[in-house]
């Protein structure tokens, strides 16, 4: 994607309405509410129904939704029963006026990943908090790569062989929008920052000492394992320097309260939130 339209497109896009933080519900609502919009234009002309049509959809891919206020509408009006059937978990307030989420179905459900990291010694429960820290032994490996591969070379040498190709037409650049890996001058892969970079480079060999069957795992499980390693870092990657977390809580459009938790670099910019492709 060219850089000018991934700008237009960061614009436009309203991140607590999509993405993970969706209302399929709500968004299913709107694309019929669009649908009649647009049925009503085409009364007129075809080309303007399908014009109101194309418009509409593209709101609701950036926004969440179409109609002006949804959000809000939805969260205060909704009774708690289409909530639930909506998948959401209605909210109660307690008397300091915190906003908590009401327990809907089961909340044991086993966290196969996680149990699958715990039985291969990668991580383990903490010893001061109710959580789950990386296990010393994976935590020392993890680390000696990552300080071995802030060397461009090194780190050429080692994605090479993970990807199979040849080590000097892979290219490295920072820029504003994340660090991009290029082979013979395409761009092929970018994280959102070298940081990020670093610590799924390191990861990704670790793992494959720690975790049987770690090479015939589907992308999807060694990505959701990287990212899950990435959370529990306490240092920078890129600079060694203290990593900070920050929490952000936003109200979705169908009553539920979603948690946002990054962490960043404030010595060298590094992020390690956001989708990495």
């Amino acid at each position: 994607m060219p850089s000018r339209i991934r700008t237009i497109h960061s614009r436009l896009r309203q991140d607590e309405y999509v993405g993970p933080n969706r209302c399929l519900p709500c968004t299913a609502v709107n694309l019929v509410i669009a649908g009649g919009v647009a049925g009503a234009f085409a009364v007129v002309t075809v080309s303007l129904g399908v014009t109101a049509f194309v418009v509409a959809v593209l709101a609701i891919y950036f926004r969440g939704y179409l109609v002006p206020g949804t959000p809000t509408l939805t969260q205060r009006y909704f009774p708690e029963q289409v909530l639930v059937l909506f998948g959401k978990q209605p909210t109660a307030t307690d008397g300091a006026g915190a906003t908590q989420t009401a327990a809907v179905g089961p909340s044991d459900e086993t966290d196969e990943p996680a149990q699958q990291l715990v039985g291969a010694g990668v991580v383990e429960p903490c010893a001061d908090v109710d959580d789950l820290c990386l296990a010393p032994s994976f935590r020392e490996t993890w680390w000696r790569r990552i300080e071995r591969f802030r060397d461009n070379e090194r780190a050429k040498e080692q994605l090479a062989a993970t990807i199979r190709v040849d080590p000097a037409a892979l290219s490295f650049e920072e820029k504003s929008a994340g660090f991009v890996v290029g082979y013979q001058g395409d761009r092929i892969a970018q994280w959102s920052s070298k940081g990020a970079f670093l610590a799924d480079l390191a990861a990704d060999p670790t793992l494959g000492e720690w975790v049987s069957g770690w090479s015939e795992l589907p992308d999807h499980a060694r990505t959701e394992h990287l990212v899950r390693l990435r959370a529990m870092l306490e240092r920078c990657p890129a600079c060694d320097e203290q990593l900070e977390e920050n929490v952000e809580t936003m109200s979705s459009c169908c009553g539920s309260d979603i948690q946002s938790i990054s962490l960043d670099c404030p010595e060298c910019g590094s992020l390690f939130t956001g989708t990495d492709r």
